[in-house]
């Protein structure tokens, strides 16, 4: 438990503690904010969690920097540390791009114009080699769920067959 206090009427106020005491897991800490004044004014009590996930041994992992904006990514190119990512790039169909003889020309053709980021509108189990030139050239992707949302077996079967893959830095799995 970690316990601190703050000044009424103050701001920028934070209290740190060490995350060492806590134990990575898949499921969230409960965080509780107390406020209370001398004066008694009625008391106000915000509920939060906090997640601190394990390390994930393969793959990559991509987080959201919530207090200036952004995305930093880690893979193995990186080697474990976050770096800031701009995904640059297009929609790529497996029909007329990845699923042709001469894909992997193509995705190199791609990435050599300067793009980093890649949409590919297409299902792993299809195009298994194209995505594994991906990371063989560290050209960043987003997966494509948008068809499979509403089967959740689906979208368990296409999550277990991409999820390990070193470039991968988001699922896409909705518009508008």
């Amino acid at each position: 438990m970690v316990e601190s206090s703050v000044s009424a009427d103050t701001t920028g106020n934070l209290f740190s503690f060490n995350l060492k005491q806590l134990k990575p897991s898949l499921k969230p800490y409960e965080v509780v904010l107390f406020g209370a004044t001398e004066s008694g004014e009625p008391n106000i009590t915000a509920k939060s969690e906090l997640w601190y996930l394990p390390e994930k041994a393969t793959g990559s992992v991509t987080k959201l920097d919530n207090l200036n904006g952004g995305i930093f990514f880690r893979n193995s190119k990186t080697n474990g540390v976050f770096q800031p990512l701009l995904p640059y790039g297009f929609y790529s169909s497996y029909d007329g791009f990845l699923g042709t003889s001469d894909n992997i020309t193509r995705i190199q053709s791609y990435q050599d114009l300067g793009l980093n980021g890649m949409i590919p509108l297409t299902r792993i189990f299809d195009s298994r080699p194209a995505f594994e030139y991906l990371d063989k050239i560290d050209l960043k992707f987003m997966y494509d769920l948008r068809s499979y949302y509403k089967n959740l077996t689906a979208v368990r079967e296409q999550v277990a067959a991409i999820k390990d893959f070193d470039s991968i830095f988001s699922y896409w799995n909705s518009d508008e």
